[in-house]
């Protein structure tokens, strides 16, 4: 994820969790990773099995199914205006139990099996959420296998780079949506039709499995990781301010959280700096006497040369 970080892909949004969390939680991140990567695991294991609903084997239908039922004893209750039979639907306690998941269904001595499309009897809401349902079973176990490969990255504080924990909270919240879309729509569409019809549907393990994934994994996950805080991202901000050059403005707010006061400089100009003095003369060339009842002599003028 570090590159991630260094790309920017993680700036201003990701980096906003940073600094959410608890100071006992980021003293004890060792102790609640591996206690997070256990449960996690777990929930890959759960949501594993919640998966092998998606298979048409008779032997998988009832092993792990997501709902058994029992079809219901129907009974004329008279006709309607125009003379079409009305039919009412009652519990069934002595009909043969049913087991379904998300592909169809099978009975309890294995020699039926339908797939919801093909089922008269009832179904035809699971039949066209089938590929809904398997969407996001498929999106959740990924997303929540994400989430098991990052849980070590957290445990050191080394490890824990900025960008560790805007991933590991994004992946879990793709899983928990698309875990809980799937056993939601499963409940909505199957369970509901079948309890208006009065045959007495109950979850099985498949759903069961489902769930368990969305309590023990990703509901738990996304908590501890929003209380670990980033150590490095605290230390980049400290830095950060280390390197601000040392002004009027920042040596008096300096000052000032130590206890000093300081004066504000007053905002008359300083007083011009005297001109500075000039280069000293250059010495005096040597002169000659001058000659008993004579001028002096200048300097241009040269002696005759004798001959």
């Amino acid at each position: 994820m570090g590159c991630i970080a260094s790309l920017g892909l993680c700036n201003p949004c990701c980096n906003i969790s940073n600094n959410i969390g608890l100071d006992c939680a980021g003293k004890n991140r060792f102790s609640l990773s591996v206690v997070n990567g256990i449960m996690v695991l777990l929930g890959v294991c759960f949501a594993i099995v919640g998966c092998l609903g998606a298979f048409s084997d008779k032997d998988l239908i009832k092993t792990f199914p997501w709902m058994t039922w029992v079809p219901a004893n129907y009974t004329m209750d008279g006709y309607d205006h125009a003379g079409q039979p009305i039919y009412s639907a009652h519990p069934n306690d002595d009909g043969i139990q049913f087991y379904s998941n998300i592909w169809g269904i099978t009975d309890e001595y294995n020699t039926a099996k339908l797939a919801w499309r093909d089922y008269r009897g009832a179904g035809e809401e699971c039949a066209d959420y089938h590929l809904s349902i398997l969407s996001c079973m498929g999106c959740g176990l990924f997303f929540t296998f994400l989430t098991l490969t990052q849980v070590a990255n957290r445990a050191y504080e080394d490890w824990d780079t900025n960008g560790n924990k805007c991933f590991m909270l994004v992946t879990t919240l793709c899983a928990l949506i698309c875990n809980c879309i799937a056993v939601g729509l499963y409940h909505s569409k199957c369970f509901g039709e079948f309890h208006s019809l009065d045959m007495d549907p109950k979850a099985g393990i498949g759903y069961y499995s489902f769930l368990l994934c969305i309590l023990l994994a990703n509901v738990p996950n996304f908590i501890v990781n929003l209380l670990i805080k980033v150590p490095g991202y605290v230390v980049e901000q400290a830095s950060a301010s280390e390197k601000t050059p040392l002004t009027a403005e920042t040596s008096a707010k300096k000052t000032s959280k130590g206890g000093a006061s300081i004066k504000k400089p007053s905002k008359t100009k300083a007083a011009a700096p005297p001109p500075a003095a000039p280069p000293p003369a250059d010495p005096p060339s040597a002169t000659k006497k001058p000659r008993a009842g004579g001028a002096k002599l200048g300097k241009s003028k040269k002696k005759s040369s004798v001959k």
